[in-house]
């Protein structure tokens, strides 16, 4: 969804190089001023000229250097949030669909069970009177697995939060991650 960090990091390498190529340039500057053998005062001019041109170059240089440094900054934190942003999409799209599954495909059903065979997902709806020891339960099903009644509406809830998935690299899915957790998953 965002652009290519390889930009920036090319231009990155490009400012180290111009920043190499000025400090050369101010070396030699330095070495000439320093084997130049015009003693006058105009040698001392043309001397003064050289080293503050060498050191303008030196700081320009040393500008150049921060710029790339900058640029390798924020290409480590572009990257840190994109494999955030990967880890998020695929933490919210597997829950998200486990969710989904729950709440668009569970199906209620009342059967009667034993009474010692009560399980958590099942609610009880009362006794069956022909036969002794047997009650009715509601109970959600799917695919064979039993889900409470509470798992069910949490799983309705999510969806009706997240009614549809953001497009796959979005910032959105950071933002996704906290909404999963605040509707009890994850």
């Amino acid at each position: 969804m965002y652009g290519s960090t390889e930009v920036l990091s090319t231009r990155a390498s490009d400012a180290r190089h111009a920043a190499e190529v000025l400090r050369v340039r101010a070396r030699g500057l330095l070495a000439d001023a320093g084997s130049m053998g015009w003693d006058s005062p105009a040698g001392e001019l043309m001397r003064a000229r050289l080293e503050e041109t060498a050191a303008t170059l030196g700081a320009q240089a040393t500008a150049l250097e921060d710029v790339a440094a900058a640029l390798d900054v924020h290409v480590r934190s572009v990257e840190q949030v994109r494999a955030a942003i990967a880890e998020a999409e695929r933490l919210v799209t597997g829950i998200w669909n486990t969710a989904a599954n729950v709440a668009w495909n569970t199906v209620e059903v009342v059967r009667d069970v034993a009474e010692g065979a009560v399980t958590h997902a099942m609610r009880m709806i009362g006794p069956v009177l022909a036969t002794p020891g047997v009650v009715s339960v509601a109970v959600y099903e799917l695919g064979g697995a039993e889900f409470t009644q509470d798992e069910v509406s949490r799983a309705r809830s999510l969806v009706g939060a997240i009614p549809a998935l953001p497009q796959p690299g979005s910032r959105d899915w950071l933002d996704l991650r906290a909404t999963v957790t605040a509707h009890g998953w994850g």
